[in-house]
């Protein structure tokens, strides 16, 4: 028979010591980062299942207008090309992120719901995991304005991508500026972006450009050698479909006498219109 241990190490909830000693309820949980890249883009694709693996998705082609000639049929032209290209996203991830608690643990441990804290944490793995596969897309989006890696993030920069943007035909509505924390100090620093003379709406405080776009703060960016890769981006850049949304729930495992605190989810995403979105790189990762 294996011998009780003979100290339980604050790190651990599976010390089964019977001692008097105490831990305290309160407990200092993981860090997490904020999850901001699925939330940029389009999410509406789901109701588009109904059969296989695989969503298409028609992209209009522009049409032509023609002067009309009265002795000519349509106007001396047609449009018969109006939407036959195609993009498509496949449901291609499966994650689960299970949790062992076995019934020692959870007799013994003075960690309050132990049980629900590990669920949200397993939970929020696997959004991190779904937030990932989103902003890894990010080198597929154009890169005329990228910049170089470690760059400080400028006035000038955003009014490029801007521009850059207009000059597709991007609709000016539901942009997002995503970037790290490395960009929210460098726009801390520019006079434009926290002076209310120019935006009566910052008064100080980050949350839209002066130009009216959302911006995005995470540390869940893909590095690069020294920063990492940012997006300013239309919603319908990327395309993401949730076959199941991220769900946690909790099984008996009996061959283990342990509870089974599981997430899962399944997904697919890519880039839906590539010129719909920038990437640049921020200052460090």
């Amino acid at each position: 028979m294996a011998s009780w241990p003979t100290s339980r190490y604050p790190s651990s909830a599976e010390a089964y010591e019977q001692i008097s000693e105490r831990w305290s309820g309160r407990v200092i949980e993981a860090v997490k980062s904020n999850l901001v890249c699925v939330g940029a883009f389009d999410t509406t694709w789901k109701s588009e299942l109904k059969l296989g693996d695989k969503v298409n998705i028609p992209v209009g082609s522009s049409l032509t207008a023609y002067a009309v000639d009265v002795t000519s049929d349509w106007a001396g032209g047609s449009n018969t090309n109006w939407g036959t290209s195609a993009e498509s996203i496949t449901i291609d991830k499966w994650y689960a992120c299970p949790v062992f608690i076995d019934d020692g643990t959870m007799m013994q441990t003075q960690i309050k719901d132990l049980a629900s804290r590990l669920g949200k944490r397993a939970g929020y793995e696997i959004a991190k995991t779904v937030d990932t596969d989103v902003n890894v897309l990010y080198t597929s989006l154009t890169s005329t304005w990228a910049g170089s890696d470690g760059q400080t993030f400028t006035d000038a920069l955003l009014l490029e991508l801007m521009e850059g943007l207009d000059e597709a035909d991007v609709p000016r509505t539901e942009r997002s500026l995503i970037g790290d924390p490395s960009m929210r100090k460098d726009m801390f620093e520019i006079d434009k972006f926290v002076n209310k003379d120019y935006n009566m709406t910052l008064t100080g405080e980050i949350g839209k450009t002066p130009y009216g776009d959302t911006i995005l703060i995470t540390n869940n960016l893909t590095a690069a050698t020294t920063g990492a890769g940012g997006m300013y981006a239309h919603r319908e850049a990327i395309g993401i479909v949730m076959q199941k949304m991220p769900t946690i729930k909790a099984y008996r495992h009996e061959p283990r006498y342990s509870t089974v605190v599981d997430a899962t989810a399944i997904w697919g995403a890519d880039v839906v219109r590539s010129t719909f979105g920038a990437y640049f790189y921020t200052r460090k990762s």
